[in-house]
């Protein structure tokens, strides 16, 4: 099944972004077997993409999940964005 999953990037990483922690989220669009799956491949994802951009993260498991949606969702707007 087709998963879209919304994750909290961990506020230690703050200090090497740009966005204040609560808005530095990471979409996944992801095709697991059950949404706990689908979690996880988000997490290892996200993990994967901060470490091959500089950044430190100490365990995929340190992202945490805002929110999952069935099937893959395009998102139009993140809050960061002008409106």
């Amino acid at each position: 099944m087709n998963y879209t999953v919304v994750l909290l990037r961990p506020d230690y990483l703050n200090e090497h972004t740009e966005t204040e922690y609560g808005q530095d989220v990471y979409v996944a669009l992801v095709d697991a077997e059950t949404t706990l799956l689908a979690v996880h491949d988000a997490q290892r994802e996200v993990f994967a993409a901060d470490t091959k951009d500089g950044l430190k993260p100490g365990s995929p498991e340190d992202y945490k999940l805002c929110v999952l949606f069935g099937g893959h969702q395009n998102p139009k707007l993140f809050g960061w964005q002008a409106h």
